[in-house]
């Protein structure tokens, strides 16, 4: 329940370097992790295969790393009536004895009774896995989160109930915890349509009674179609996507994660004045992007649109239309890797092309480039959709006129069957 209340902005850079699969913990503290490591990582009913392609280990001294967290400054009471200053003193954040500390005082700091931390990662994702490993802090009054915001909260719009871009734009909580109910941990999703304001938030809660003196790994996979919440890689609770259109499922663009430790506020409730400090301890941050394990890459495929007609290249030299009756050299793809989870179709010796949503799509490029890349989607039916770089979904156009890579969602003209 991070409700944004206040208007800043800020410049979200890709900052990713690509690793490849660790395997996962135990309970026990790790400290490294070896780039170029493989090794299949299953942790869901979907098995699927991920790779490494973010990570904070920690193993350093000192401020958190700048070219991967910026934090947050500001004073309290900017959201959910919350108490503390955020501060980027050593005092509040640092990292010691391989671990993130956020630690929440009450020392009255700049005229502030209470002081915390509060770091957003520079880097964002859509889909995937992220997961921290974290003991959280006991006591009345506390109330860390672990969680993802999207990088563009104007996406989808202001809400004049809330009168922000919350929750249009859409939040992962991937675990909440208040100092009240000491042995429960949260997860929740917000949205236009689905938040407390009006009733109906999408929430899951399980038990896990040594949170507070224990290290645990909490975690989310999320996919086109679901978001699965993960403790100790133990399932409790997943939110569908009911393609509906964004009101209800703003998940389909950029989040980056924030780590923070709160004092009060409107769900934490009045804090014990005699605890402080408390901290929040992080052993890593990671976060997997899924391989291509669901995608045909290296065969040879057709095309099929919900008018059911094929898609054809059109010889490369007039733009791409779904508008043929039968499949012939131009109606077949060759599904190509094109690296960190995205595909190119190439057809003919020429790779399809989005044209980044401002022309109708093209097949006749020679070479690979960001606007031939594309995220191969897995639909609940098991039709497939196609979203560009731009994060904007090719349509068939129902065949009607040439096709588009504009849509925000997938929907009947946005998902395609595959032989």
């Amino acid at each position: 329940m991070r409700i944004f209340q206040i208007k800043w902005t800020k410049s979200i850079p890709w900052a990713m370097s690509l690793f490849t699969l660790l395997g996962i913990v135990s309970c026990e503290k790790e400290t490294t992790i070896t780039e170029n490591q493989t090794e299949e990582f299953k942790t869901s009913a979907r098995a699927a295969s991920y790779s490494l392609v973010w990570s904070d280990e920690f193993n350093y001294t000192g401020q958190p790393n700048s070219q991967k967290w910026s934090h947050v400054i500001w004073n309290p009471g900017q959201v959910n009536n919350e108490k503390q200053a955020y501060t980027n003193r050593l005092e509040n954040t640092r990292v010691e004895n391989g671990n993130l500390i956020i630690e929440a005082r009450r020392d009255w700091a700049n005229g502030h009774e209470y002081t915390s931390g509060r770091l957003n990662s520079k880097a964002g994702w859509t889909y995937g896995r992220m997961e921290a490993r974290i003991k959280i802090p006991s006591g009345w009054g506390t109330w860390p989160a672990f969680w993802l915001y999207p990088n563009d909260e104007t996406k989808y719009g202001w809400n004049n109930t809330t009168n922000y871009w919350w929750p249009n734009c859409g939040e992962i909580d991937i675990l909440e915890h208040v100092g009240k109910d000491q042995n429960n941990i949260h997860g929740s999703v917000h949205s236009r349509d689905y938040y407390f304001r009006i009733g109906n938030q999408r929430t899951g809660k399980t038990y896990v009674g040594d949170a507070t003196s224990n290290y645990h790994v909490y975690a989310v996979e999320w996919s086109p179609d679901r978001i699965d919440f993960f403790v100790d890689n133990n399932k409790y609770y997943t939110v569908h996507n009911d393609y509906t259109g964004w009101g209800s499922w703003p998940f389909n663009h950029d989040f980056h994660i924030i780590l923070n430790l709160a004092v009060g506020g409107d769900w934490g409730g009045d804090p014990d004045p005699n605890i402080w400090p408390r901290r929040m301890e992080v052993d890593y941050v990671r976060v997997f992007k899924m391989d291509n394990a669901s995608s045909p890459v290296g065969r040879t495929i057709t095309l099929k649109g919900s008018n059911n007609q094929f898609v054809s290249g059109q010889d490369g030299k007039n733009p791409v239309m779904c508008n043929r009756p039968n499949a012939q050299a131009w109606e077949q793809f060759t599904v190509v890797d094109a690296g960190n989870g995205k595909v190119a179709l190439r057809s003919m010796n020429k790779y399809l092309s989005s044209e980044n949503g401002l022309n109708p799509i093209t097949c006749s490029r020679e070479n690979i480039g960001e606007w031939e890349k594309f995220t191969w989607e897995v639909m609940p039916d098991g039709k497939v959709a196609l979203k560009g770089n731009n994060g904007k979904y090719v349509s068939s156009e129902d065949g009607l006129k040439a096709m588009t890579c504009q849509r925000d969602f997938p929907q009947a003209w946005e998902t395609f069957t595959y032989n």
